[in-house]
């Protein structure tokens, strides 16, 4: 599955602990602007997951092709669609509420770090009780709605026949 990452996503994947995990589980992919706005920007700002997260995600960057500003978001989303623009099939990581309900609105792919954490769970890359201890680091930074669904699925998986 190929990802693309925004700051959002960076950001609370590394929280949860799983950023390292996705990166080698997935063929993923760092807007240049939101490498810019997590690492350099954060890293100046002395925000402390700034320099953990470019120590994971270095090379990752990747500047889009020319584009047209299409976000109601800001440069990092708007790179995002850019590059998923040429990797069709590929989906765009985020929790940023604005931006998701503007990827739905215009049929794109995305999973939130949540999605993405079960979906390491439902892959067997992560057991039970690691993916509920990475679940209860995003705690306070996720919607109730999306923790109680992320615990439901990693606790009462679905079997497929």
């Amino acid at each position: 599955m190929q990802l693309v990452l925004d700051a959002d996503a960076l950001i609370k994947l590394n929280r949860a602990g799983i950023l390292q995990i996705v990166l080698s589980h997935f063929d993923c992919t760092v807007p240049a602007a939101v490498y810019d706005e997590v690492v350099t920007k954060g890293s100046e700002l002395r925000y402390p997951d700034a320099s953990a997260i470019g120590e994971v995600v270095d090379g990752l960057a990747e500047i889009p092709p020319a584009h047209e500003s299409k976000s109601v978001t800001g440069k990092g989303e708007e790179d995002v669609l850019a590059i998923l623009a040429t990797k069709p099939g590929a989906y765009a990581v985020s929790d940023d509420r604005r931006f998701l309900r503007q990827l739905q609105a215009s049929g794109v792919l995305y999973e939130t770090p949540t999605d993405i954490l079960v979906a390491l769970y439902e892959l067997g890359v992560v057991i039970q009780t690691d993916a509920l201890i990475y679940l209860e680091r995003l705690r306070d930074l996720i919607r109730p709605e999306s923790y109680s669904e992320a615990r439901r699925d990693i606790q009462n998986p679905v079997e497929t026949p």
